[in-house]
């Protein structure tokens, strides 16, 4: 019986050098068709537009490989930042509290009978 020895090396795609290329010719509002055929014509890269899409759109999601953690915030980053949800929700309620409600005018006048 033999032993499965695992797998080779993990699949890369042929987009993963040009991922540059696709994500600043997005920031320039070009189509992913008009993406696909830069990269045919440009680069030599045989690609269709579903697939560039798909590509971009799985790559963007922010899968890290294993063993890399996600950069930490400084913590001066933190406090430079808007204010805590706490904060803001207390301002909220305290304007709510604070509020006086607004004169109603009356639904009948006085010389309307209401039978």
């Amino acid at each position: 019986m033999q032993k499965n020895k695992g797998g080779g090396k993990p699949f890369r795609s042929k987009l993963e050098p040009y991922f540059e290329v696709i994500s600043s010719a997005r920031r320039q509002r070009q189509t992913w068709v008009e993406i696909s055929l830069e990269l045919t014509n440009k680069y030599g890269v045989d690609c269709t537009a579903q697939g560039v899409h798909s590509f971009f759109k799985t790559k963007v999601k922010g899968r890290l490989p294993l063993g890399f953690e996600p950069t930490p915030i400084s913590p001066a980053a933190l406090t430079d930042a808007a204010p805590p949800a706490s904060s803001i929700g207390e301002k909220y309620q305290r304007d709510i509290r604070t509020r006086k409600p607004k004169a109603q005018k009356p639904l009948f006048s006085d010389d309307q009978i209401i039978r």
